[in-house]
């Protein structure tokens, strides 16, 4: 039978039993918000004992475990940069849990760990942490080593002066322009980070989806690029599968083509992929990203990376009225939700537009 007691601001249960051999025994476990949080918790251990279930496989430092885990369920099965992120997530597990078993972590113990982890870093880096521990947390309640996953609805936070602001993943149409021009007119053919810059604005593909471009890729009759692969410039140094591992094929516009076209006809090299140099040696994104600082510097706008020539692109379209399912597919997001996360502060701005087009349609249709 369980008992309750409230311990400073949270609340423990300690549950009396008699195990296998007769004695009698205590299970204590603080640290639950509330009385009747402790209740459910006590009342599930009690439930384990009732059944016969071990439940002191749960004495697993986490750090451990969630080691265990990831050399059973990711090390090997994943791209190499994953593999490498995981890596460190087990690692800083190993700081932040330390000396903690699994069933030592309660809800309100992972929302403090959590919390001091986010303060002082980006909020899309805890969440990626926070996601991988509650995925480890869960396959322990999948096995019966914990009833309750701690992670689960903890409340994601960080350091706000860490975190990119939307207006710097992307620049206005005009500065877009602005940009072209400066690029243009430094435009030379053994420039390849001037070409890289402007084709990754033109087409939205990712710096490692163009760095995998082979020339079979370009269909100059049917204007369209195949983006098929990707190049892994961080581990392999070799073709991988693109992010959400599906392929696409997208149209260019007439200049895009025209660029291409000048860099098959100058390339100073018989390679079969686009973005490699005279030495057959693929251009990197520290070149890249520097090229294109100098070229915002000329342009006179904010200084923004590679990726970010992505988000204009797609902020592009999105104001030149395309679909977002038209953009996601272009740009070869996983689903549109994603699209919709991505943009959301540009959809709404395009509401009122949008309130103005459906007046202008009802009106115009009242008239026939």
């Amino acid at each position: 039978m369980a008992s309750f007691r409230k311990r400073g601001k949270t609340w423990e249960y300690r549950i009396s039993y008699i195990d296998s051999n007769g004695k009698q025994k205590h299970i204590t476990k603080g640290g639950f918000v509330t009385k009747g949080e402790a209740k459910v918790a006590s009342l599930e251990i009690e439930n384990q004992l009732v059944k016969g279930v071990n439940i002191f496989k749960s004495s697993t430092l986490f750090s451990v475990y969630m080691e265990e885990w990831a050399k059973a369920y990711k090390y090997g099965k994943l791209s190499a940069k994953t593999e490498s992120t995981i890596k460190r997530v087990v690692k800083t597990a190993d700081i932040l849990f330390n000396g903690l078993t699994i069933k030592d972590i309660t809800k309100l113990s992972y929302q403090k760990i959590i919390n001091s982890f986010g303060q002082n870093k980006a909020k899309a880096t805890v969440k990626k942490y926070h996601n991988y521990y509650k995925a480890c947390f869960q396959h322990a309640v999948e096995e019966g080593i914990i009833l309750i996953n701690p992670a689960k609805n903890a409340v994601i936070v960080g350091d706000v002066t860490k975190t990119k602001k939307e207006d710097d993943k992307y620049i206005s149409y005009a500065e877009a322009k602005k940009l072209i021009a400066a690029v243009k007119n430094n435009l030379k053919p053994e420039y390849l980070s001037s070409y890289m810059i402007l084709i990754g604005l033109f087409t939205g593909a990712r710096f490692a989806e163009l760095l995998g471009l082979t020339w079979e890729d370009i269909d100059f009759k049917n204007h369209t690029i195949s983006i098929n692969k990707s190049w892994d410039y961080h581990f392999t140094h070799d073709f991988i599968p693109t992010k959400t591992k599906e392929n696409r094929i997208i149209t260019i516009d007439t200049y895009t083509e025209q660029l291409l076209q000048d860099m098959k006809t100058n390339a100073s090299h018989n390679h079969k992929r686009i973005f490699v140099d005279v030495t057959n040696t693929s251009i990197s994104n520290n070149a890249v990203n520097k090229a294109l600082e100098h070229a915002c510097k000329r342009a006179g706008i904010q200084n923004i990376t590679f990726h970010a020539l992505r988000h204009t692109h797609g902020s592009i379209l999105l104001y030149h009225g395309a679909s977002i399912l038209y953009i996601s597919k272009r740009l070869g997001h996983s689903s549109t939700h994603t699209t919709e996360q991505v943009y959301l502060h540009l959809i709404d701005e395009l509401k009122e537009t949008e309130d103005i087009r459906m007046r202008e349609a009802i009106s115009n249709i009242n008239k026939i």
